[in-house]
Protein backbone atom coordinates (compact mmCIF):
# COMPACT_ATOMS: atom_id res chain seq x y z
CA UNK A 1 0.00 0.00 0.00
CA UNK A 2 2.82 2.23 0.30
CA UNK A 3 4.25 3.62 -3.02
CA UNK A 4 8.19 2.27 -2.71
CA UNK A 5 7.12 -0.09 -0.15
CA UNK A 6 10.61 -2.25 -1.46
CA UNK A 7 12.61 0.74 -0.56
CA UNK A 8 11.14 1.54 2.95
CA UNK A 9 11.77 -2.21 3.75
CA UNK A 10 15.16 -1.97 2.52
CA UNK A 11 15.85 1.17 4.30
CA UNK A 12 14.36 -0.15 7.69
CA UNK A 13 16.38 -3.47 7.23
CA UNK A 14 20.07 -1.46 6.17
CA UNK A 15 19.28 0.96 9.34
CA UNK A 16 18.94 -2.16 11.67
CA UNK A 17 21.54 -3.78 10.23
CA UNK A 18 23.82 -0.59 10.61
CA UNK A 19 23.27 -0.31 14.18
CA UNK A 20 23.79 -3.75 15.02
CA UNK A 21 27.03 -3.92 13.65
CA UNK A 22 27.71 -0.23 15.72
CA UNK A 23 26.18 -1.75 18.37
CA UNK A 24 28.52 -4.58 18.04
CA UNK A 25 31.74 -2.26 18.06
CA UNK A 26 30.28 -0.03 20.80
CA UNK A 27 30.14 -3.02 23.04
CA UNK A 28 33.66 -4.83 22.17
CA UNK A 29 34.94 -1.01 22.87
CA UNK A 30 33.18 -0.53 26.13
CA UNK A 31 33.84 -4.35 27.09
CA UNK A 32 37.81 -4.31 25.96
CA UNK A 33 39.32 -2.24 23.65
CA UNK A 34 39.06 -1.38 19.75
CA UNK A 35 43.04 -2.52 19.21
CA UNK A 36 41.91 -5.66 20.70
CA UNK A 37 38.49 -6.11 18.48
CA UNK A 38 40.99 -5.62 15.58
CA UNK A 39 43.56 -8.64 16.97
CA UNK A 40 40.40 -11.17 17.38
CA UNK A 41 39.73 -11.80 13.79
CA UNK A 42 37.42 -14.15 14.27
CA UNK A 43 34.79 -11.81 16.32
CA UNK A 44 34.01 -10.60 12.65
CA UNK A 45 32.81 -13.54 11.74
CA UNK A 46 29.92 -13.75 14.75
CA UNK A 47 29.48 -10.22 13.32
CA UNK A 48 28.39 -11.30 10.14
CA UNK A 49 26.83 -14.66 11.76
CA UNK A 50 24.97 -12.11 13.81
CA UNK A 51 23.46 -9.86 10.83
CA UNK A 52 22.42 -13.08 8.95
CA UNK A 53 20.32 -14.12 12.12
CA UNK A 54 18.76 -10.67 12.39
CA UNK A 55 17.70 -11.32 8.24
CA UNK A 56 16.59 -14.35 9.14
CA UNK A 57 14.48 -14.05 12.06
CA UNK A 58 13.13 -10.57 10.68
CA UNK A 59 11.46 -12.47 7.79
CA UNK A 60 10.76 -14.68 9.75
CA UNK A 61 8.23 -13.17 12.56
CA UNK A 62 7.44 -10.69 9.59
CA UNK A 63 9.29 -8.18 11.27
CA UNK A 64 9.19 -5.45 8.77
CA UNK A 65 5.37 -6.39 7.72
CA UNK A 66 3.79 -3.34 6.14
CA UNK A 67 0.27 -4.71 5.25
CA UNK A 68 -0.72 -5.38 8.64
CA UNK A 69 -1.49 -3.01 11.49
CA UNK A 70 1.40 -3.57 14.21
CA UNK A 71 1.23 -1.51 17.69
CA UNK A 72 4.68 -0.69 19.09
CA UNK A 73 3.91 -3.76 21.81
CA UNK A 74 4.21 -6.34 18.77
CA UNK A 75 7.46 -4.57 18.04
CA UNK A 76 8.76 -4.26 21.50
CA UNK A 77 8.10 -8.33 21.91
CA UNK A 78 10.29 -9.12 18.50
CA UNK A 79 13.01 -7.24 19.25
CA UNK A 80 13.52 -9.06 22.70
CA UNK A 81 13.02 -12.29 20.98
CA UNK A 82 15.56 -11.97 18.49
CA UNK A 83 17.71 -10.18 21.04
CA UNK A 84 17.56 -13.28 22.74
CA UNK A 85 18.46 -15.44 19.50
CA UNK A 86 21.84 -13.20 18.77
CA UNK A 87 22.75 -13.14 22.58
CA UNK A 88 22.32 -17.42 22.52
CA UNK A 89 24.42 -17.31 19.14
CA UNK A 90 26.79 -15.20 20.77
CA UNK A 91 27.45 -17.09 23.53
CA UNK A 92 27.30 -20.47 21.64
CA UNK A 93 30.38 -18.72 19.48
CA UNK A 94 32.41 -17.42 22.33
CA UNK A 95 32.55 -21.02 24.39
CA UNK A 96 33.24 -22.89 20.61
CA UNK A 97 36.04 -20.44 20.09
CA UNK A 98 37.19 -20.25 23.94
CA UNK A 99 37.12 -16.48 23.79
CA UNK A 100 38.32 -15.52 26.84
CA UNK A 101 37.99 -11.45 26.95
CA UNK A 102 35.09 -11.14 24.95
CA UNK A 103 32.44 -12.83 27.26
CA UNK A 104 29.25 -11.83 29.45
CA UNK A 105 30.10 -8.12 29.56
CA UNK A 106 30.40 -8.03 26.06
CA UNK A 107 27.31 -10.12 24.84
CA UNK A 108 25.02 -8.15 27.88
CA UNK A 109 25.81 -4.55 26.65
CA UNK A 110 26.03 -5.81 22.70
CA UNK A 111 22.39 -6.88 23.85
CA UNK A 112 21.07 -3.81 25.50
CA UNK A 113 22.58 -1.22 23.06
CA UNK A 114 20.81 -3.16 19.79
CA UNK A 115 17.67 -3.82 21.77
CA UNK A 116 17.36 0.13 22.78
CA UNK A 117 19.08 1.91 19.50
CA UNK A 118 16.26 -0.18 17.36
CA UNK A 119 13.28 0.53 19.73
CA UNK A 120 14.52 4.51 18.87
CA UNK A 121 14.90 3.82 15.12
CA UNK A 122 11.09 2.34 15.20
CA UNK A 123 9.99 5.41 17.32
CA UNK A 124 11.70 8.14 15.23
CA UNK A 125 11.05 7.00 12.20
CA UNK A 126 7.32 6.31 13.20
CA UNK A 127 7.43 9.92 13.78
CA UNK A 128 9.00 11.30 10.68
CA UNK A 129 6.94 9.66 8.67
CA UNK A 130 3.77 10.60 10.32
CA UNK A 131 5.70 14.34 10.41
CA UNK A 132 6.39 14.05 6.46
CA UNK A 133 2.63 12.91 5.58
CA UNK A 134 1.39 15.44 8.06
CA UNK A 135 3.19 18.30 5.68
CA UNK A 136 1.77 17.11 2.12
CA UNK A 137 -1.00 18.48 0.83
CA UNK A 138 -2.14 15.70 -1.29
CA UNK A 139 -2.50 12.13 0.51
CA UNK A 140 -2.87 9.88 -1.66
CA UNK A 141 -6.82 8.48 -2.35
CA UNK A 142 -8.42 5.47 -1.08
CA UNK A 143 -11.86 4.01 -2.17
CA UNK A 144 -13.73 1.25 -0.40
CA UNK A 145 -16.20 -0.86 -1.88
CA UNK A 146 -18.01 -2.39 0.38
CA UNK A 147 -19.32 -0.42 3.76
CA UNK A 148 -20.20 -3.53 5.64
CA UNK A 149 -18.47 -4.29 9.03
CA UNK A 150 -14.62 -5.56 7.12
CA UNK A 151 -14.66 -2.39 5.42
CA UNK A 152 -15.65 -0.42 8.20
CA UNK A 153 -13.02 -1.84 10.41
CA UNK A 154 -10.58 -1.35 7.27
CA UNK A 155 -11.27 2.26 7.07
CA UNK A 156 -10.45 2.87 10.64
CA UNK A 157 -7.30 1.09 10.41
CA UNK A 158 -6.29 3.37 7.57
CA UNK A 159 -7.48 6.52 9.71
CA UNK A 160 -5.03 5.37 12.22
CA UNK A 161 -1.77 4.80 10.74
CA UNK A 162 -1.23 8.22 9.41
CA UNK A 163 2.40 7.33 8.48
CA UNK A 164 0.83 5.35 5.47
CA UNK A 165 0.17 8.51 3.50
CA UNK A 166 -3.34 7.51 2.08
CA UNK A 167 -6.72 9.06 3.12
CA UNK A 168 -10.09 7.47 2.76
CA UNK A 169 -12.36 9.34 0.38
CA UNK A 170 -15.78 7.17 1.16
CA UNK A 171 -17.58 4.09 0.53
CA UNK A 172 -19.37 2.71 -2.37
CA UNK A 173 -21.95 0.11 -1.26
CA UNK A 174 -24.85 -1.20 -2.83
CA UNK A 175 -26.81 -2.01 0.65
CA UNK A 176 -27.41 1.74 0.98
CA UNK A 177 -26.05 2.33 4.44
CA UNK A 178 -25.70 6.16 5.14
CA UNK A 179 -24.49 8.59 7.97
CA UNK A 180 -22.39 7.77 10.83
CA UNK A 181 -19.07 7.11 10.16
CA UNK A 182 -20.10 6.20 6.77
CA UNK A 183 -19.76 8.97 3.81
CA UNK A 184 -21.08 6.46 1.49
CA UNK A 185 -21.00 7.92 -1.84
CA UNK A 186 -23.08 5.60 -4.54
CA UNK A 187 -23.34 1.96 -5.52
CA UNK A 188 -20.98 0.02 -7.00
CA UNK A 189 -22.18 0.84 -10.22
CA UNK A 190 -20.85 4.23 -10.07
CA UNK A 191 -17.44 3.81 -9.42
CA UNK A 192 -16.28 4.30 -12.84
CA UNK A 193 -18.00 7.50 -12.74
CA UNK A 194 -15.97 8.49 -9.54
CA UNK A 195 -12.69 6.64 -11.40
CA UNK A 196 -12.83 9.36 -13.83
CA UNK A 197 -13.78 12.42 -11.91
CA UNK A 198 -11.63 11.55 -8.73
CA UNK A 199 -7.62 10.87 -8.26
CA UNK A 200 -7.84 7.34 -7.05
CA UNK A 201 -4.71 5.80 -6.82
CA UNK A 202 -6.28 2.91 -4.34
CA UNK A 203 -8.83 0.69 -4.55
CA UNK A 204 -10.08 -2.14 -1.75
CA UNK A 205 -13.09 -4.55 -2.35
CA UNK A 206 -14.46 -5.31 1.25
CA UNK A 207 -17.84 -7.01 -0.56
CA UNK A 208 -19.64 -9.81 1.09
CA UNK A 209 -19.46 -13.23 -0.79
CA UNK A 210 -22.98 -12.74 -2.45
CA UNK A 211 -21.39 -9.66 -4.27
CA UNK A 212 -18.55 -10.88 -5.73
CA UNK A 213 -20.32 -11.88 -9.27
CA UNK A 214 -19.74 -8.08 -9.78
CA UNK A 215 -16.12 -8.65 -9.33
CA UNK A 216 -14.79 -9.00 -12.73
CA UNK A 217 -16.46 -5.66 -13.42
CA UNK A 218 -14.60 -3.71 -10.67
CA UNK A 219 -11.55 -5.17 -11.74
CA UNK A 220 -12.18 -4.04 -15.29
CA UNK A 221 -13.18 -0.55 -14.16
CA UNK A 222 -9.49 -0.15 -12.03
CA UNK A 223 -7.30 -1.68 -14.93
CA UNK A 224 -8.95 1.26 -17.46
CA UNK A 225 -7.91 4.07 -14.82
CA UNK A 226 -4.87 2.64 -13.61
CA UNK A 227 -6.41 2.53 -9.89
CA UNK A 228 -4.67 -0.22 -7.98
CA UNK A 229 -6.66 -2.87 -6.20
CA UNK A 230 -6.61 -4.78 -3.54
CA UNK A 231 -9.28 -7.76 -2.26
CA UNK A 232 -9.98 -8.43 1.37
CA UNK A 233 -12.27 -11.94 1.37
CA UNK A 234 -15.12 -11.70 3.21
CA UNK A 235 -14.33 -15.33 4.95
CA UNK A 236 -11.71 -13.88 6.60
CA UNK A 237 -13.36 -13.24 9.76
CA UNK A 238 -13.48 -17.39 9.82
CA UNK A 239 -9.13 -17.20 9.98
CA UNK A 240 -6.83 -16.88 12.77
CA UNK A 241 -4.15 -14.10 13.11
CA UNK A 242 -1.99 -16.93 12.16
CA UNK A 243 -3.15 -17.84 8.43
CA UNK A 244 -0.47 -18.87 5.47
CA UNK A 245 -0.91 -18.38 2.07
CA UNK A 246 0.77 -21.05 -0.40
CA UNK A 247 0.13 -22.01 -3.87
CA UNK A 248 -1.18 -25.33 -5.30
CA UNK A 249 0.09 -25.26 -9.13
CA UNK A 250 -1.35 -21.98 -10.02
CA UNK A 251 -4.39 -21.89 -7.07
CA UNK A 252 -4.27 -19.94 -4.21
CA UNK A 253 -4.67 -22.13 -1.39
CA UNK A 254 -5.02 -20.21 2.75
CA UNK A 255 -4.92 -22.13 5.77
CA UNK A 256 -6.90 -20.90 8.64
CA UNK A 257 -4.46 -21.57 11.00
CA UNK A 258 -0.55 -21.65 10.24
CA UNK A 259 0.92 -25.10 11.56
CA UNK A 260 4.52 -23.32 13.10
CA UNK A 261 6.16 -27.30 12.53
CA UNK A 262 5.01 -27.70 9.08
CA UNK A 263 7.93 -25.03 8.01
CA UNK A 264 11.56 -25.94 7.88
CA UNK A 265 13.40 -23.51 10.04
CA UNK A 266 11.18 -24.02 12.77
CA UNK A 267 11.55 -28.17 12.26
CA UNK A 268 15.50 -27.07 12.55
CA UNK A 269 15.21 -24.53 15.58
CA UNK A 270 13.16 -27.31 17.63
CA UNK A 271 15.36 -30.26 16.47
CA UNK A 272 18.56 -28.33 17.09
CA UNK A 273 17.02 -27.41 20.63
CA UNK A 274 16.25 -31.22 21.26
CA UNK A 275 19.49 -31.63 20.39
CA UNK A 276 21.18 -29.24 22.64
CA UNK A 277 19.22 -29.47 25.40
CA UNK A 278 19.17 -33.68 25.32
CA UNK A 279 23.48 -33.08 25.69
CA UNK A 280 23.22 -30.81 28.30
CA UNK A 281 21.31 -33.51 29.91
CA UNK A 282 23.64 -36.29 29.31
CA UNK A 283 26.72 -34.09 30.23
CA UNK A 284 25.48 -32.34 33.30
CA UNK A 285 22.79 -34.57 34.64
CA UNK A 286 23.65 -38.16 33.84
CA UNK A 287 27.24 -38.05 33.86
CA UNK A 288 26.95 -37.89 37.67
CA UNK A 289 23.06 -39.30 37.72
CA UNK A 290 24.25 -42.73 36.72
CA UNK A 291 27.09 -43.35 38.85
CA UNK A 292 25.03 -42.28 41.69
CA UNK A 293 22.73 -44.47 41.13
CA UNK A 294 25.42 -47.35 40.91
CA UNK A 295 26.47 -46.62 44.09
CA UNK A 296 23.27 -46.47 45.49
CA UNK A 297 22.61 -49.97 43.93
CA UNK A 298 24.97 -51.65 45.77
CA UNK A 299 24.14 -51.37 49.15
CA UNK A 300 20.06 -51.51 48.26
CA UNK A 301 19.65 -53.85 45.52
CA UNK A 302 20.54 -57.15 44.69
CA UNK A 303 20.65 -56.39 41.07
CA UNK A 304 23.11 -54.87 38.91
CA UNK A 305 22.94 -51.55 37.61
CA UNK A 306 22.40 -52.66 33.85
CA UNK A 307 21.06 -55.71 33.29
CA UNK A 308 20.36 -57.86 29.88
CA UNK A 309 17.20 -59.89 29.03
CA UNK A 310 17.14 -62.51 26.89
CA UNK A 311 14.80 -60.19 24.63
CA UNK A 312 17.73 -58.25 24.03
CA UNK A 313 16.73 -55.03 25.39
CA UNK A 314 18.96 -52.96 27.87
CA UNK A 315 17.78 -51.45 30.63
CA UNK A 316 19.32 -49.61 33.68
CA UNK A 317 17.91 -50.39 36.85
CA UNK A 318 16.45 -47.18 38.70
CA UNK A 319 14.29 -49.49 40.78
CA UNK A 320 16.85 -47.77 44.53
CA UNK A 321 16.37 -44.00 43.23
Amino acid sequence: MLANRKSYYYLRLFLDLAIINLSFIAAAVIAQSFEILIARTHMFILLAVLNFLWYFFSNVINFYDEFATRYYSFQIISIFKISLVLSAASVFFIFVTKEDLFTRNFILIFTALTAAAISLRIVSLKYLLVFKRSREKHLKNLLILGAEKVGVNFSKKITERTDLGYKVIGFLDDSGKQGGELNTLGNLNDLEKILSTTNVELVVVALPLAAYTKLESIIAACNKHAARIYIIPDYFKFVSKKFQISMFGNIPLIAVREEPLSEFHWRFLKRTADIIISSISIVFILSWLTPLIAILNLFYSRGPVFSFKKDSEFRINYSTA
